[in-house]
């Protein structure tokens, strides 16, 4: 007697070996690179956003000797 199947099973295609690594690691790679430039771009706005101390020119701390 025959087995019947309700959906037939489906046969897994050979997987190719060559650069098989690559294409599968691929968009983690590219979602790396984005992350990264997003991360170092928001850490330069805050940076930049850092305001500078204030330089009191009356009040020197190391006074030239002449």
């Amino acid at each position: 007697m025959e087995t019947k199947y309700i959906n037939e099973p489906v046969s897994t295609p050979a997987r190719n070996q060559s650069g098989s690594f690559w294409y599968e690691m691929k968009p983690f790679v590219k979602f790396g690179w984005k992350a990264m430039g997003l991360i170092a771009g928001a850490l330069i706005a805050i940076v930049k956003s850092i305001p500078k101390p204030l330089v009191d020119k009356a009040d020197n701390t190391y006074p030239l000797k002449k």
